[in-house]
């Protein structure tokens, strides 16, 4: 397992998890001090023990700058990631990120200002608030794209791909455990799974998790696009919801694939105001099973 400490910064509690193959940060409960909002810089010709995050001497990996985020202490300050190059996580690593009880980024900010090609691995979010801008993923072993959950909210902007390396399982936008996923201001997220292996859900919310499209300047359309095998569109169950009516534009785009318009049962909700039941895309009927709604 790599390791993004050095010997001037405070390593972050970085764990493995086995089962899911993935690398986790713990950001905030540091001691450095931050009294306005402050941008990291990622470059591929950055270097990481040397640099310091700035324009000028930006980082090299996204992993080290989580790690020098492991050192930030103070609520409602706001931390962005920003890349000035295009990039390439070295092994499309997996990620989960938490937030330390101490720290409040208000929010953090991962983005790609400069529509580069940058290429990070799953993205899980645990607590915390969190934009994302023009970022692309690739999955390597976890069971979703972006996740959302433990009271995460994370707000989805610009155009993100998502393409499914493992898709055994596995979820293209998941939010569960009260986690809230937000597309907003014309978003358009693509997923594609292109292994020939069946995926479980397109879109999935479990366990109170809520995938919304909000607007915040404007009511543009957003977009979600598939590509691949799927069991469903949609998903909804123990209490999640999936609120997209407001111009959303949902589509296969390749109309050989097959997959079930959508599935909501045990207390969910899936609410499209009324737009009836082949709204949301899919080769196969939805289902309403006991104790769920479809409006």
């Amino acid at each position: 397992m790599a390791n993004y400490s050095s010997d001037n910064l405070i390593a972050s509690k970085i764990t493995k998890d086995l089962a899911d193959n993935l690398k986790s940060y713990t950001l905030g409960g540091g001691i450095e001090v931050l009294n306005s909002p402050k941008t990291f810089y990622i470059s591929q010709d950055g270097e990481d023990k040397i640099g310091n995050g700035t324009k000028e001497k930006p980082f090299k990996t996204f992993g080290y700058t989580l790690d020098r985020l492991h050192r930030c202490l103070n609520p409602g300050v706001g931390v962005t990631i920003d890349f000035l190059s295009d990039y390439q996580d070295p092994d499309n690593t997996d990620w989960k990120i938490n937030f330390s009880a101490f720290t409040a980024f208000s929010p953090l900010v991962i983005k790609n200002s400069l529509k580069k090609n940058v290429t990070l691995g799953s993205l899980w979010f645990q607590s915390g608030y969190t934009n994302i801008y023009d970022i692309n993923i690739k999955t390597k072993a976890m069971t979703a794209g972006i996740c959302a959950q433990n009271n995460a909210e994370v707000n989805l902007f610009g155009t993100i791909n998502i393409e499914m390396l493992n898709p055994t399982s596995a979820v293209g936008l998941w939010s569960q455990r009260s986690g809230v996923l937000y597309l907003n201001n014309g978003a358009i997220i693509n997923i594609t799974n292109s292994t020939g292996i069946t995926m479980n859900d397109v879109l999935r919310a479990e366990l109170g998790g809520i995938i919304s499209r909000i607007a915040i300047n404007k009511r543009e359309p957003c977009q979600i696009n598939f590509s691949g095998l799927a069991n469903n569109f949609v998903f909804a169950s123990l209490g999640g919801q999936v609120l997209l009516a407001y111009y959303i534009k949902g589509q296969w785009t390749n109309h050989n694939d097959k997959g079930k318009r959508f599935n909501v049962m045990s207390g969910s909700v899936i609410n499209t105001q009324g737009r009836g039941a082949e709204w949301f895309p899919g080769s196969q009927e939805g289902t309403v099973q006991e104790g769920g709604l479809y409006i």
